[in-house]
């Protein structure tokens, strides 16, 4: 699994793994990984911050065991084509919850706010289209209502 994964990845789940299992400090474990993969400290902690969007402060409140699931969603946000690894990686250091649900919600949980919104809005717009589908087989509708149904779903097939 590791094999595959951005250097920049890596290096950032060596530092929370040190951080989330072993206890040890942030800056601390930068080192080790630092020393461990022979490369700068700074190259790890910039892994650590600014490759992933976020700055010291952020970083250490993520690892923490209480937002483990959050910051899992933060690297896949910004690792999609790694979803499996950082989801394994971490079902590995303690959250067995993570890689739970279906392919649906695990793509829907990688998604920004206003993607999901939007796909939100289509699933309703399309239970809408098919309720009132339903409507329309009705023997007992009025013309009038039947043609305003009719209108609605002319409207939402045009969105």
């Amino acid at each position: 699994m590791y094999e595959s994964i951005p250097d920049g990845l890596r290096h950032v789940l060596d530092v929370s793994r040190l951080v989330l299992k072993t206890g040890l400090p942030r800056i601390k474990a930068v080192r080790e990984v630092a020393k461990q993969r022979r490369i700068d400290q700074a190259t790890v902690a910039s892994a650590c911050t600014r490759s992933i969007g976020l700055n010291t402060a952020q970083v250490d409140e993520f690892l923490t065991p209480e937002n483990v699931r959050t910051f899992c969603l933060h690297l896949v946000k910004r690792f999609p084509a790694y979803q499996e690894e950082i989801e394994m990686f971490f079902s590995g250091i303690g959250d067995e919850d993570i890689q739970s649900g279906n392919g649906i919600d695990r793509s829907l949980r990688t998604m920004f706010p206003e993607e999901r919104k939007r796909i939100l809005h289509s699933l309703l717009l399309k239970q809408v289209s098919d309720k009132l589908a339903q409507w329309l087989n009705r023997k007992d509708l009025p013309h009038d209502l039947r043609r305003e149904i009719e209108e609605l779903q002319i409207q939402i097939e045009g969105t």
